[in-house]
């Protein structure tokens, strides 16, 4: 029995409030390992754990599956922008300025077309 406890057993968890799993492990957690978690091998864990994103609990609540297309692109629509960093802001700002000092410059150079046209040059 003893011998058994030692044997170090993975667990996945979904919670329905995250888009990716929460992976447990005996030896780690002990007995921190909510009744939802679902025992894995070590192989299922690597593959898990390499690409948790694209994993799901299936509806039956008891197998894991890979997530469609639909809804890795539902997921993808529903995140939040991440915010612009100071550089990012720095450029918008830069690349607003450049716009605006062109809008001026062509206006100058209509206003001197029409100082040339009228004097006749």
């Amino acid at each position: 029995m003893e011998e058994e406890q030692r044997k170090l057993q993975y667990y996945v968890d979904f919670p329905a409030n995250l888009p990716i799993p929460i992976f447990y492990s005996n030896e780690f957690n002990g007995e921190n390992i909510p009744e939802s978690a679902i025992p894995i091998t070590d192989e299922q864990w690597q593959e898990y754990v390499a690409a948790a994103h694209l994993y799901r609990l299936d509806e039956d609540g008891k197998s894991i599956r890979l997530k469609t297309r639909k809804e890795l692109d539902d997921e993808a629509a529903a995140r939040q922008p991440a915010p612009k960093t100071p550089e990012q802001q720095q450029i918008e700002a830069l690349e607003a300025e450049n716009a605006d000092l062109k809008s001026r410059l062509g206006d100058v150079e209509l206003i001197m077309a029409d100082l040339l046209i009228g004097r006749g040059e």
